[in-house]
């Protein structure tokens, strides 16, 4: 793939298959594949951050949304990856949901 992209935004699946919250709310009439990921909710993350490396141009930003107890996982993802400037952001609820990393 060619390096052709600014900025790579997702929201990937990001629960875990035995998390509790699955069984409460809306949540339970959601499609499972649009809500759950193996690897405690970590393993579309994963793929993701490694492949949108390939499609972001140097200095390229990817945005990721996560569950509200993945920030550390995720940050040591994109870290291993070697994106730059990881750091991550709260929500209006003051939990941190989303994470930066940028192409080098």
């Amino acid at each position: 793939p060619k390096s052709i992209f600014d900025l790579v935004v997702s929201n990937p699946p990001y629960i875990g298959p035995d998390d509790e919250h699955l069984q409460q709310g809306d949540v339970r009439f959601e499609p499972q594949s649009a809500l759950i990921a193996d690897n405690q909710g970590l393993s579309d993350i994963q793929i993701i951050a490694d492949k949108a490396r390939s499609y972001l141009k140097p200095a390229g930003h990817l945005l990721m949304e996560h569950g509200y107890n993945q920030a550390p996982q995720v940050q040591a993802i994109f870290n291993a990856l070697a994106y730059d400037k990881v750091q991550s952001y709260r929500d209006l609820s003051g939990q941190p949901r989303v994470t930066y990393g940028r192409k080098p």
